[in-house]
């Protein structure tokens, strides 16, 4: 309740609540109440916060989807004192006045919507003039965007790369931004329940484009969807999605084929060197080799086809790649 009041800026008069109210959001009291309060709590600051922030790394690395979601949007209602259904442009620095006007008459237009307008048309909607208009206007095109767009690479049977490509959409102010901006990234499943793979990136006010690649295992069979998720670490609401439909992905055919072992006598090295010198190099290592050895010597020592040898660890691969290179 005390986390509640602290968010929703409610007016508390009573000490004990007071206090409370301090210790659960971890800043410091007000001016009046400062010299009433203990110092302990005075120095407490934001206890809730770094709690959220602890839950929403533990949920990253568990790769909850739904969790970290819900969990960043939480932490960010409690350092803004700003509840997520509330319009995103009451972190800007507007007047109270504009701020009302904007949400009794256009709640409804996300930021990227109003700074799609002009300065005029702003000021008619929210029931203003052309300079409230042009202040709400700065404030959505400088309220953080990012463009997603993506293109698909399988890369074998059961993994797909996903090239994901963020730009920014909005105008850089040092005052608002401060350095760098920094955001979530992460590629979940078709339920929304589990993240594939996240990154943690910062946007600055040189950068244009961040490029990042995912690797999305396909387990079993293809799903329907994928999202790309970008989620703010820092502003409340500034969050897009992009669901990805895999409906027609055409993956690389499953090839289980392999070369079997034959049951070949084990071939010596003077048989199979003659009376070339390496075969008195080789008989001071050895006098035969192994059946792996004895089934790919002919093709690495005589021809010069492409191999692939998969073998165990310790059986002889390393001794026949030095045959082929001699």
């Amino acid at each position: 309740m005390q986390l509640q009041a602290y968010i929703c800026g409610a007016p508390i008069e009573d000490f004990a609540l007071v206090s409370d109210t301090a210790y659960v959001a971890q800043v410091s009291p007000p001016k009046i109440m400062r010299k009433q309060v203990p110092h302990s709590i005075a120095l407490l600051y934001q206890n809730s916060g770094r709690i959220i922030r602890a839950l929403l790394e533990i949920a990253m690395s568990r790769k909850w989807a739904n969790a970290s979601a819900v969990l960043a949007a939480m932490s960010k209602s409690i350092e803004k004192r700003l509840w997520p259904f509330q319009n995103p442009l009451r972190q800007s620095h507007l007047q109270r006045e504009v701020i009302r006007n904007l949400e009794m008459y256009a709640d409804d237009f996300a930021p990227i919507e109003l700074a799609e307008k002009s300065a005029m048309e702003v000021g008619q909607l929210i029931r203003s003039n052309d300079k409230h208009g042009s202040a709400v206007l700065t404030a959505a095109k400088q309220f953080p965007t990012i463009d997603i767009r993506y293109a698909l690479r399988p890369l074998s049977n059961d993994m797909l790369r996903v090239e994901v490509t963020l730009e920014k959409k909005f105008v850089w102010n040092a005052n608002v931004h401060d350095g760098a901006e920094p955001f979530y990234v992460w590629i979940e499943d078709e339920t929304g329940m589990s993240i594939y793979q996240s990154q943690h990136i910062l946007f600055r006010q040189v950068t244009k484009t961040i490029d990042l690649e995912f690797v999305v295992p396909i387990l079993s069979e293809i799903p329907g969807n994928i999202t790309v998720r970008v989620i703010s670490d820092r502003w409340v609401g500034s969050e897009d999605e992009m669901v990805i439909d895999l409906t027609n992905l055409v993956m690389p055919a499953r090839n289980d084929q392999y070369t079997p072992l034959l049951d070949l006598p084990l071939l010596s090295v003077g048989s199979a060197f003659g009376s070339s010198p390496l075969r008195d190099a080789y008989s001071r290592l050895f006098t035969t080799f192994n059946p792996i050895q004895t089934q790919a010597f002919w093709t690495l020592f005589h021809t010069d086809c492409n191999v692939l040898l998969s073998a165990p660890t310790v059986s002889g691969k390393s001794t026949l790649v030095d045959i082929a290179a001699w």
